[in-house]
């Protein structure tokens, strides 16, 4: 076998072997927030010489293979279990040989199914370490009642895993039976000491001990939260939807929209959930039936250190569901829903045949004019890709325009901008000066054919309502761009100045199918791409070092918020966004490029993937990397974490 070692005759005695550390979970020990903190931190792990290589080998590594891609597990899966470990094998060698020579010291690889599906991977990473390699498993355990209440919550509530009715608690267990011990004996037997195995009770945050064991500090990095605990009212939704089916059901079906049979009535919502929900017998008999495989880890554990699993009572959550909570989201659930049945009543009403809409009149005329609204449709579905500046949004532009139902343009000078705040402003349910509907605008009644009263109040009059005017910007905002289009193609555009709420959220409310994409790239790539795009060079140059610090400062800060803007729209309207990562893209275009024409609805079958290659084949612009400006980057980034703005 060839050495990857990095090691030597003429390498100095004192040089550590390269380092690979694989995470191998458990899932439900703070797995996802680990890998999301790492893939979102490639400039904190370059300064401390550490790759990130994801999941499948998607990152930091070379693209040799289509199994290379964070979803693509099960096809890897599938291979010959020699084809497949020869695979991984060679992608792991070049990586770390390439790692080496750019000064890398160290890898991380996580990936929680490795933990049960073990036999390639151990194989190769036996032989990467006869070669010299210093390999560390890193494996996290926890109590199992408490595991085995997460895996539910997250398993069979909010994601329905099964075919049939929706399971209780007893019912999946029984499907899934906890297997800790079972799981890590073929690594244990593999690595010895050199599994460590970590007790998640006991160190309290996994990611904070997995960068420990990596030499990393916590403070270094911002942490990305995933898989918070759901309050009983969000299961309480999440466990009445998914009772309607009996399919598996994705959370983002649950998201996307509530249908399906009628749920039975007969119980109120605590009793429905507190009859799914584990009791605290049935967690006192995990502990008991999880007895040998508990006693097995403790013993692992005591050998590394750790503390056993914990086995007193587990603390009981009580089922209290607060009436006043479900009520509130219920009722935000029934007007989207209202709204949405209200569109497609206008929908069908602007099919109706005009002679139908205004019968011949049979008295005098109103000296009122009839109203004729521009007629405009809810169910388009526009496509709006929002970014800051630098971040790869005209490339994204140019891949999606390869779609041949699909027409997005340019930037436009965020001309909507300013017509959102007077959306934002006539909407408001608190502002009072505004007529509403129709119905409530006197103003015509005022002011048609004349001034019809000397004394009354007109500073507010209008010949239209809020209501009316929202009708006709979403008809202005359609013709201007989907004006030039073919019958069936969808239109959209791409701008970098719409990053706060208030204009998305006045286009997801003009258009409730439409459709979201936020580019985002790393953010000290993004500041040294705006340096060199929008300051001059010799502007820059003359420029005093303080001014030169605000300036990268303002870059940081503002990508920063846009960023926040982008993950606080994603929160609230679930299922709308997705976010297209440019150096993933970069990566993997053939991955992104697919989740996000699955995200838009648009069929595979009419992308013109020969026209993408030629796109991402194509150097659209390239700026200048300064060494200079690149370190001044990275002291001011360090020097906003040190402060926490």
């Amino acid at each position: 076998m060839s050495d990857v070692s990095g090691t030597s005759a003429s390498t100095p005695a004192g040089d550590r072997p390269f380092r690979l550390i694989v995470h191998i979970g458990a899932g439900k020990t703070g797995t996802t927030t680990i890998q999301q903190t790492l893939r979102q931190s490639t400039a904190q792990l370059d300064e401390a010489r550490t790759l990130y290589l994801g999941l499948m080998l998607e990152l930091g590594a070379p693209k040799i293979y289509p199994w290379q891609a964070w979803q693509k597990i099960e096809a890897f899966l599938k291979l010959d279990k020699a084809k497949a470990a020869a695979q991984m094998e060679e992608v792991l060698r070049k990586t770390i040989a390439k790692a080496r020579k750019d000064g890398y010291r160290q890898a991380i690889w996580s990936n929680e199914v490795f933990l049960v599906r073990s036999r390639v991977i151990l194989s190769v990473l036996q032989n990467l370490a006869a070669d010299g390699i210093d390999v560390d498993v890193v494996a996290f355990v926890r109590r199992h009642d408490a595991w085995a209440r997460s895996a539910y919550v997250q398993w069979a509530l909010r994601h329905k895993t099964n075919a049939g009715p929706l399971e209780n608690f007893a019912a999946y267990l029984k499907r899934r039976p906890i297997v800790f011990a079972k799981a890590l004996g073929p690594w244990k037997a593999a690595f010895g000491p050199k599994l460590l195995l970590r007790n998640l009770d006991a160190v309290g945050d996994s990611l904070k001990e997995l960068l420990a064991i990596a030499g990393l500090d916590v403070a270094d990095f911002g942490l990305t939260r995933r898989n918070e605990s759901a309050s009983m009212e969000t299961l309480a939704l999440h466990a009445i939807y998914n009772s309607q089916f009996d399919k598996k059901v994705p959370i983002t079906r649950w998201v996307a929209a509530m249908g399906g049979s009628p749920v039975p009535s007969d119980k109120t919502v605590e009793t429905f959930l507190a009859d799914l929900l584990p009791t605290p017998q049935e967690l006192e008999g995990v502990k008991e039936s999880c007895a040998e495989d508990r006693e097995q880890l403790d013993a692992w554990l005591a050998e590394g250190g750790q503390p056993p699993i914990e086995t007193k009572p587990l603390d009981h959550r009580p089922v209290v569901v607060d009436g006043g909570k479900m009520t509130a989201a219920l009722t935000h659930i029934v007007m989207r829903q209202s709204e949405r049945l209200l569109a497609l009543e206008e929908k069908l009403a602007s099919l109706t045949p005009v002679a139908e809409q205004n019968p011949p009149e049979t008295t005098m005329p109103s000296p009122r004019p009839a109203r004729a609204m521009p007629s405009s449709s809810h169910g388009e579905a526009p496509v709006f890709a929002i970014s800051t500046g630098r971040s790869g949004s005209t490339l994204v532009q140019r891949i999606l325009n390869c779609h041949k139902d699909l027409v997005v343009w340019g930037e436009h000078y965020g001309f909507l901008g300013g017509l959102a705040q007077s959306y934002a402003a006539m909407t408001s349910p608190d502002q009072k000066l505004f007529p509403r509907s129709a119905a409530a605008n006197k103003g015509p009644d005022m002011l048609l054919p004349t001034l019809q009263d000397p004394a009354v109040a007109i500073e507010w009059v209008n010949p239209w309502s809020a209501a009316e005017y929202v009708d006709q910007l979403r008809s202005f905002i359609s013709g201007y761009f989907g004006g030039r289009l073919a019958q069936g193609q969808r239109w959209g555009f791409k701008e970098i100045r719409y990053n706060s709420l208030p204009v998305l959220r006045m286009l997801h409310e003009l258009y409730p199918a439409g459709r979201f994409v936020f580019i985002r790239r790393d953010i000290e790539e993004v500041t040294r791409s705006k340096i060199a795009a929008f300051v001059k060079e010799t502007r820059w140059s003359t420029m005093a070092p303080h001014k030169q610090q605000e300036q990268v400062k303002k870059f940081i800060t503002e990508t920063e918020e846009h960023y926040k803007v982008y993950g606080d729209f994603m929160s609230r309207y679930p299922g709308l966004g997705i976010a297209v990562d440019f150096e993933l893209l970069d990566a993997n275009p053939k991955q992104v490029i697919g989740e996000t024409l699955d995200h838009l609805g648009l069929d595979a079958a009419r992308f013109d993937w020969s026209l993408a290659d030629q796109v991402i084949g194509s150097v659209i612009t390239k700026t200048k990397r300064d060494p200079e400006i690149m370190k001044l980057v990275r002291q001011v980034m360090a020097s906003l974490k040190s402060t926490g703005t």
